[in-house]
Formats: C-alpha cells, sequence, structure tokens
C-alpha cells in the first residue's frame, strides 16, 4: 500500500510540474484556502465554541459562588447575633407595659381605704365624740368604679 500511495504522489507531482508557473500558483493558492477552511470548520470553530460553552459555565459557577459567600455571610451574622433577641425585646416590652399598669394601679388604688383601715378610722371617730354611735355594721359587694367594666373583662 505505501507503493502504491508513493506512486499517486509521484503522479501528482508530475501533472503538477508538467504545468506552467500561474496554474501551479492557483493551485496552491486553492489547496491552501481548503486547508485553511478545513482546518476552521473542522478543528477551529468547535474549539471556540467549546470555549464559549466553558466560559458560560465559568460565568455561572462564579455566580454561584457569590451567591454561597452572601448567604454565609448572612448565615455569620445571624450566628453571632442574640439568639433569644425577639423574646427579650418582647419581654422588655411587656415590662414597660407591666409598669406602666402598675402605675395606674397605684393611682386608682392610692385613695382607696382597706377594711381593717376603715375600722381603726371608725373606731377613732366614735371614740372622739360622745353622741355618735354604730347603729349598723355590714360588708356591701364592692361598687363599679367604671361604666365600662364588666366581670367578663377580669383575667386572673
Amino acid at each position: 500500500m505505501n507503493e502504491q500511495l508513493k506512486e499517486k504522489i509521484d503522479l501528482l507531482v508530475k501533472n503538477l510540474e508538467a504545468r506552467n508557473r500561474s496554474e501551479r500558483l492557483l493551485i496552491l493558492g486553492v489547496v491552501l484556502v481548503t486547508a485553511v477552511l478545513g482546518y476552521l470548520t473542522f478543528s477551529f470553530d468547535p474549539l471556540r465554541a467549546e470555549i464559549g460553552s466553558l466560559r458560560s459555565q465559568v460565568s455561572v459557577v462564579g455566580s454561584q459562588i457569590a451567591a454561597q459567600q452572601r448567604a454565609s455571610a448572612a448565615m455569620l451574622e445571624t450566628s453571632q447575633q442574640d439568639p433569644n433577641r425577639f423574646a427579650n425585646d418582647r419581654l422588655a416590652v411587656l415590662a414597660r407595659e407591666q409598669a406602666v399598669l402598675d402605675e395606674e394601679i397605684n393611682n386608682l388604688a392610692g385613695n382607696l381605704v382597706t377594711p381593717d383601715e376603715m375600722t381603726a378610722i371608725l373606731t377613732t371617730v366614735l371614740g372622739r365624740f360622745t353622741g355618735l354611735e354604730l347603729q349598723n355594721f355590714s360588708n356591701l359587694p364592692a361598687k363599679v368604679l367604671r361604666e365600662d367594666f364588666t366581670a367578663d373583662n377580669v383575667t386572673v
């Protein structure tokens, strides 16, 4: 087979040598253009397409890495915060509300007299004035101080 190839190449060389110089240059130009186009078609274009594909993959992976870094930074920041922050904030709000309610209760109850104090006051008043005497003593239920107050509003 090697000899057949050599014979064909020798025949091709003889045919080329038989042509004049301008025809040989034209044939050489056609062969070169065909070789360059063959290289571009079969080698260069697929490589360029593969390079473009790989660049897009690198871009996608880069954006994924950036997203993971942002998520990691957010998780790190969250881990450094107080895990009970929400509960502590709510507790502080409730403590402020309780302080306000305690102050309102103290303002309302400041003018009230307990039954023991009332007994002492009545005993003192009756002891000072000789014409006064206790006719009746009874423990009545408490009267409503506010009109919008009902027993349903009471929570214990």
